[in-house]
């Protein structure tokens, strides 16, 4: 799976950005990116949360590929830079 979105804010908009969480199962090849374009005078809430596996369930992510990405600019200005990568490995 991959996905890449972009979200362009003009002044004065108000961007909530606050998904539920990504579930990866194992086995994934997942790759994420979220960017967040903002005007000075725009405003922001937001946060991507992931889940690696479920746990309760039992199932391990113990295989698989995950990269993910949060990107906030204001005026072309990096503000805010997440990224995670992971490859799962399966261990007995």
């Amino acid at each position: 799976m991959r996905q890449a979105q972009t979200v362009r804010a003009a002044p004065g908009a108000a961007v909530e950005w606050l998904p539920q969480e990504s579930l990866y199962f194992a086995g994934a090849r997942a790759s994420a990116r979220t960017r967040f374009e903002l005007d000075l005078a725009a405003r922001f809430i937001g946060w991507e949360s992931w889940c690696a596996g479920r746990p309760a369930c039992r199932e391990r992510f113990d295989r698989g590929t995950l990269h993910q990405a949060l990107e906030v600019f204001i005026e072309h200005r990096p503000v805010l830079v997440g990224r995670v990568h992971t490859n799962a490995v399966h261990r007995r």
